[in-house]
């Protein structure tokens, strides 16, 4: 089990509350995850575009200029479709994993948001106080989580 929530199961607060820090976390990993994925399919989506912008201005240059003998080439050759379907599908990809990242930012956002007017209106200034900040360091420096403030 993680450190982070072997912590927050030791801390002096409600089960909700420890419920609710869970789940800001798991939000906050699953969000990474999109972004990661997003990123690999980004610098393969640039790879296949570079491949397939080389790729035409080759054919052009050895067809003399002659677009229809490019296309011709293309329409004959099963590999140049095959990459064509490769680039295309990967565009697509990468848009639905963008939809999916956005979706899971905006989730974790607004759990973020209420974790901190939740953590803000029910502490006191006492030990409470310096538990709220213990906490908040300890999610920030291990998950990069702020619940310190909302915006």
């Amino acid at each position: 089990m993680d450190e982070t929530i072997q912590w927050i199961d030791r801390m002096a607060v409600a089960e909700d509350t420890k419920r609710m820090l869970k789940e800001l976390i798991a939000r906050k990993e699953k969000e990474r995850y999109y972004k990661a994925r997003l990123v690999y399919v980004t610098i393969v989506n640039a790879c296949v575009t570079a491949t397939i912008a080389l790729w035409l201005f080759k054919l052009q240059s050895d067809a003399g200029g002659n677009m229809m003998d490019v296309l011709d080439y293309f329409a004959q050759s099963k590999a140049s479709v095959l990459f064509v379907l490769v680039g295309i599908s990967t565009f697509i990809y990468a848009g639905s994993l963008s939809k999916q990242h956005k979706k899971q930012k905006d989730k974790y956002e607004n759990l973020r948001e209420e974790v901190t007017r939740r953590l803000s209106a029910t502490w006191k200034i006492n030990d409470d106080s310096k538990l709220k900040d213990a906490l908040a360091e300890k999610l920030k420096s291990a998950k990069d989580i702020n619940i310190r403030y909302i915006k």
